[in-house]
């Protein structure tokens, strides 16, 4: 079986061994939507038009709408129908991966330009700072790249203070920032290798992480069918949560930190 270490130990992730004897047939694979996409740093991750699921990774929004006449932000939540559509027919909209999506757009009259035009050079500026922090790289500056250390400069501050850090920039400076991606490069094993041992542990955790996970996000089209990509990807974590640390196993409310 799978073995871990168990009380003060296991907060350093020392449980995670080599046993792949054991690790099943079957054992659950990681999507694509887990692992960072080393892309140069200018480029955007979303098309950020202020459209219904604009702000949200395409794959995880599901291939069709139970109700067409239903209101999404650029986030995926789910809007009252407080403003004035331009038609009442539904609108088929195509995302990366190619799968048709109905919703209606919110009223044509609604002037978006400005805020995008504001959103991008603020998002420059950015790319900007980031650049001139990483003098020594000559070619295109790609995330894989990005020095940590220099991330903490003056004027990166400044700007994070003025306007906070740009959507599509946050996948990848929240995990430096916070301190993820150090530790992640620097962790003795993978997050696939967790999954895979994960997938042995305690029947009964998994039991009550199935309990909570239409719970944490009702209102998000990603986060409301039991089959969709976004619930399979909070399973993942959870469960893998719940094994590198066996004293706090599974709390309810935990998907939603």
């Amino acid at each position: 079986m799978a073995k871990y270490k168990q009380g003060k130990n296991a907060k350093y992730a020392e449980n995670v061994v080599d046993d792949d004897d054991d690790v099943p047939i079957f054992a659950r694979r990681v999507c694509d939507t887990t692992k960072e996409i080393d892309q140069p740093i200018h480029a955007s991750t979303f098309p950020l038009d202020g459209k219904p699921f604009s702000a949200i990774n395409a794959d995880l929004v599901p291939p069709f709408i139970d109700d067409p006449n239903e209101f999404f932000d650029e986030f995926g939540f789910r809007k009252k129908d407080e403003m004035p559509c331009s038609s009442t027919e539904g609108v088929e909209i195509e995302n990366s991966s190619h799968r048709y999506i109905k919703h209606k757009y919110y009223s044509e009259s609604v002037d978006l330009s400005y805020a995008d035009k504001t959103e991008t050079d603020f998002r420059m500026r950015f790319v900007a700072a980031i650049e001139f922090a990483h003098p020594s790289v000559k070619e295109e500056l790609v995330w894989s790249k990005v020095d940590l250390d220099s991330l903490r400069s003056e004027k990166i501050e400044e700007l994070i203070k003025e306007g906070g850090i740009p959507h599509s920039m946050r996948p990848y400076l929240w995990p430096r920032f916070a301190g993820a991606t150090r530790k992640r490069l620097a962790a003795g094993y993978s997050y696939e290798e967790v999954l895979r041992q994960s997938a042995q542990d305690k029947p009964s955790i998994g039991v009550q992480i199935e309990r909570s996970l239409l719970r944490t996000l009702p209102n998000n089209i990603c986060f409301w069918k039991k089959n969709g990509a976004g619930i399979d990807a909070l399973r993942r974590v959870l469960k893998a949560v719940a094994f590198i640390y066996p004293d706090l196993g599974f709390c309810e409310g935990m998907g939603e930190q």
